[in-house]
């Protein structure tokens, strides 16, 4: 088994993507420094144990800031993944990027290549011999054009620090051909296309009852197999922001939020993996994601946990300079002038939560989910939002694609019963039940009763706290919107 980060296995991972930010200057106002000790403390205080280098940067004028957020980790006690500007020389394919520009990695010599290598194993060394050095994040959102530079510094990096996370975040399943061949950030638009990646119509795209089971997963099941079969890292990381606000409906609520992690489970168990979700932390910097409420928050990570992700990853977590001027976006749990947001206030709840179970879950095995009660989001209907074109909104149930749902007898459970629909996921530890009940409406308090094959000694955490009691049922009463119960059998 793949030992990456292995001081951590033992603790849900909380990360922000975007730590503290280095000062800058832009249209004449002054964003101040951010690496301060007691914006770390900050984030420690919400839960945070990880943070990401996102504008502080090694090998780039930057670079004595990430320096500085090594030093301050240290002290603070949270791990830190480092950002090195030579990853974007494995994986540039010619074309400039913020600035800078590097000979295209396909083209290299294998002279070229033994060089860089050395270069990054330099580097490495002058940033690892901090204790809350855990790793780097290496990329995000690459293509599969960049996949073999992307092996061969994971090969460079594996050879210093087996130990060590390698962090690279992929695409979610909803992205472009092109984004999955050549990444946004390096896509000209002139390149050819490969044919199994290329676009044909999906004539399933509109069916609410099962998957997109065609061509989008496809693709996507492709762009995966070919990552993980050349890249040996561990983690399955992406990002979808799943909370969106199309034609004046704000409670909308993208399918993939239930169905990537199915795909996640299926890869988790081919190439041995775990996968830390992104999370969606604010909002409005592209035309639909909304500004994220208390029971989004709430939601988002209620689904983390309960369908066996091992680690969230806020984004923004604080937020980054590469984001300013800010026009209209409000994301992050920190601001660019280092104050909190509500998002931090709403995080600090969702997190409590997660803290109080987390000695259950994070060790155990999850064997199913079942769905009951009707889901209510405050929307149109299918037909409706069909019609406006709006078809990858999530209206209730369970996707049929995957094996998550359990088709079998729970141990203990005969009956669930709710007011509004609720996700119940079957967790084994040790030989013994764990059950999170879910309320998967963004907007409504639910009702529900679950009715036992006898009478146990059950334990009750919600909201951080707990509760003891011996019954032949549970009823919950009034679960708001978007958050969990974790039903522990003694």
């Amino acid at each position: 088994m793949n030992k990456e980060m292995q001081e951590l296995n033992n603790e849900y991972i909380v990360s922000v993507y975007c730590g503290p930010q280095p000062p800058i200057e832009i249209d004449g106002v002054l964003y101040p420094d951010r690496i301060k000790e007691e914006q770390f403390l900050l984030l420690k205080d919400l839960g945070v144990n990880l943070s990401y280098g996102q504008c502080d940067i090694m090998n780039s004028p930057t670079e004595l800031y990430a320096f500085k957020a090594l030093e301050i980790c240290d002290k603070v006690g949270m791990g830190y993944l480092v950002k090195d500007q030579i990853s974007r020389e494995y994986c540039s394919l010619g074309k400039e990027f913020k600035g800078y520009k590097y000979k295209d990695y396909r083209t290299l010599t294998e002279a070229e290549k033994i060089d860089l290598d050395e270069r990054f194993r330099q580097s490495i060394l002058r940033y690892s011999n901090y204790k809350s050095f855990k790793g780097i994040i290496f990329v995000d959102e690459p293509g599969t054009e960049m996949f073999d530079g992307i092996q061969r510094a994971y090969s460079v990096f594996k050879s210093v620090y087996p130990d060590k996370v390698f962090l690279v975040n992929l695409y979610p399943y909803n992205t472009n051909s092109r984004d999955f061949q050549f990444a946004v950030w390096q896509d000209d638009g002139k390149a050819e296309l490969r044919e199994e990646l290329q676009f044909k119509v999906d004539k399933t795209r509109s069916n609410y009852d099962g998957f997109y089971v065609h061509n989008i997963i496809k693709k996507y099941k492709i762009y995966l197999d070919e990552f993980f079969s050349k890249v040996k890292t561990s983690i399955f990381s992406w990002d979808l922001y799943p909370f969106r606000d199309w034609y004046g409906y704000n409670t909308l609520v993208m399918r993939g939020l239930y169905e990537i992690p199915l795909i996640a489970k299926e890869f988790c168990e081919k190439y041995d993996l775990k996968y830390w979700m992104f999370l969606q932390c604010g909002g409005l910097w592209d035309a639909h994601a909304k500004v994220t409420t208390f029971a989004d928050v709430q939601l988002s990570v209620s689904l983390a946990m309960a369908l066996g992700a091992k680690g969230i990853q806020l984004y923004t977590g604080c937020f980054p300079n590469d984001c300013l001027p800010k026009k209209t976006e409000r994301s992050g749990v920190i601001d660019e002038f280092g104050r909190t947001t509500n998002q931090y206030d709403f995080y600090r709840y969702a997190i409590r939560q997660l803290k109080a179970v987390e000695k259950y879950i994070i060790s155990a095995n999850l064997t199913g989910v079942i769905m009951s009660g009707e889901y209510y989001d405050r929307t149109p209907s299918v037909e409706k939002l069909k019609e406006l074109d709006v078809t990858d909104i999530y209206k209730g149930k369970f996707p049929i694609y995957g094996d998550y749902e359990n088709t079998t007898p729970y141990k203990e459970i005969v009956e669930v019963i709710a007011d509004y629909q609720v996700l119940v996921s079957c967790f084994e530890k040790d030989g013994k039940s764990l059950y999170m009940i879910v309320n998967t409406s963004p907007v409504v308090f639910t009702s529900t009763t679950i009715n036992f094959n006898s009478n146990y000694n059950v334990k009750l955490i919600q909201a951080g706290e707990t509760m003891c009691l011996e019954s032949n049922h549970i009823d919950i009463r009034n679960l708001p919107a978007g958050e969990n119960v974790l039903v522990v059998f003694e």
